[in-house]
């Protein structure tokens, strides 16, 4: 949409319009303000919703590096829940790739707490970002810092350390194509830098991951599985990694699909519930 607007209007927009103002009233609002405003798309702390006043929710990218999928949960949340999205260094020039996993998870801790510097923190991760959610988790508990949701979307404890090169080219090939197909990255003037930069992320990310090795988390953990993937990820390889309770969402979709419209409206309900219910509590003890 950022890109048919620039050609079709003559306008400057601003992809992080799209997100702080998804309604077409909201974007015409916005016009005349972003051709002095910083664009902050690939930023590594993407604000998708920004205003509210209740603990944001922080939700990580997949391995496409990229945070933008998860604007469509702000429409299902409470209209006073921040949402934020973590999104790899090295797309539209927002830093170097990380070099480890562990360095990724301590950069993203460092900028959430630049938005809320302390607890309780709320954390959503999709498959490759749901080890970094965990992880993430499992440091902040042991800082002192309380997690109250934690929530993963189809991710796995274990990544294949065993595939050479040659398989991490073509698995970032295939992950590039998937994403540049279902996103807006070949309509924008930025389309063919991002494709580069965006494979070579896919590709850091592959590599990384296979250094995560799951930590003990003491809290309870939302699991959302999609049921259309083949194989379905046992829910319970987590058990091991996670005191609390792990509370199984089913989604009829493939792995690749968690982000769609379907999906993401129940995954948006279920986590609407849970931070309803967080937010009631927090009330309850302030009355004590």
């Amino acid at each position: 949409m950022a890109g048919q607007v620039r050609s079709r209007l003559g306008l400057n927009m601003q992809l992080h319009s799209l997100f702080e103002a998804p309604t077409i009233a909201a974007i015409a609002s916005r016009i005349v303000q972003d051709d002095v405003k910083h664009d902050t798309a690939f930023d590594v702390l993407l604000p998708l919703k920004p205003q509210g006043c209740r603990p944001p929710l922080f939700c990580i990218h997949s391995v496409f590096g990229f945070g933008w999928s998860y604007v469509a949960l702000s429409q299902h949340l409470h209209p006073d829940q921040p949402l934020y999205a973590l999104q790899s260094r090295g797309i539209g020039g927002n830093g170097e790739l990380a070099e480890t996993f562990d360095g990724m998870v301590q950069d993203y801790i460092n900028q959430i707490q630049r938005v809320q510097p302390k607890g309780p923190y709320h954390l959503l991760g999709w498959s490759f970002g749901g080890s970094i959610a965990h992880s993430m988790a499992a440091k902040l508990e042991k800082r002192g810092e309380k997690v109250s949701l934690l929530a993963l979307m189809d991710s796995i404890t274990t990544y294949s350390a065993e595939s050479d090169d040659v398989d991490v080219d073509h698995d970032a090939d295939v992950y590039t194509e998937h994403f540049a197909r279902s996103n807006t990255i070949n309509t924008l003037d930025e389309g063919k830098a991002l494709w580069t930069k965006a494979r070579d992320v896919v590709r850091n990310n592959i590599v990384i991951s296979k250094q995560f090795s799951p930590s003990i988390y003491s809290g309870d953990m939302i699991f959302f599985q999609a049921t259309k993937s083949s194989p379905v990820i046992d829910v319970s390889t987590w058990e091991p990694f996670t005191q609390g309770a792990i509370t199984k969402h089913q989604v009829e979709c493939a792995h690749l699909e968690m982000d769609t419209s379907k999906p993401m409206e129940l995954i948006g309900r279920v986590l609407a519930m849970k931070l309803e219910e967080l937010h009631q509590q927090s009330l309850d003890v302030k009355d004590i």
